[in-house]
Parts: structure tokens; C-alpha cells; sequence
């Protein structure tokens, strides 16, 4: 999907009730995704828990990560990250990485 006037494109996953988006580290297109969900928010009537909500990064620095955590009024989160009982980040090629989906 591409939203705003720089046509940004959001890729994420999701499954039931559960959503992880992949932006770009840009405050903009940030600040359109959420407005975006304010206005589902409005129109749908359903409300984003904030304390399910959190931020990582990838490839971006600790003060860019905190700086858009405050943005979105959620916690920071650690990796490797589980959605699903999987992991998103870390190394797929170690052990330790495996071992909660082996279990």
C-alpha cells in the first residue's frame, strides 16, 4: 500500500488480531501511519491498545529508536522479537535462535 505524497509503501504481517508494520526510520511516514490508525480508530469505532504497541529497530540507533517510541507513546522492544512463536531478528543460523521453535 503506498500512503501519503511521497507514496511511502507500508509492508507488514498480520494474523487475527495482531499486526507488526515495516517502516522506513522517517518521522514522516511514521506520523502518517499513525494517523491513519486514528482514523481507524474514528471510523471503526475499535480502539489500538498503545500498551500491546512497541518499536524496534532495525539498522537505526538507539536514540532514533527512543525518539520514535515517544512518537507513538510505546515501549521500545528487545530483539529477537517472537510474533506467533517465531522470531523476527537475531541470527537464524545459531542455535539459540532455533530453540524456541524447536521446543
Amino acid at each position: 500500500m503506498k500512503i501519503g505524497s511521497n507514496e511511502m509503501e507500508i509492508s507488514y504481517l498480520q494474523f487475527a488480531n495482531n499486526t507488526i508494520l515495516f517502516l522506513q526510520e522517517d518521522e514522516g511516514n511514521l506520523r502518517n501511519v499513525i494517523f491513519l490508525l486514528q482514523v481507524f480508530e474514528v471510523v471503526s469505532g475499535l480502539r489500538i491498545n498503545r500498551a500491546k504497541c512497541g518499536v524496534t529497530d532495525i539498522n537505526i540507533g538507539d536514540s532514533d529508536e527512543d525518539r520514535l517510541a515517544m512518537l507513538v507513546r510505546c515501549e521500545v522492544l528487545s530483539q529477537p522479537l517472537t510474533y506467533l512463536g517465531m522470531f523476527l531478528g537475531g541470527n537464524p543460523r545459531t542455535i539459540s535462535f532455533r530453540e524456541a521453535v524447536l521446543k
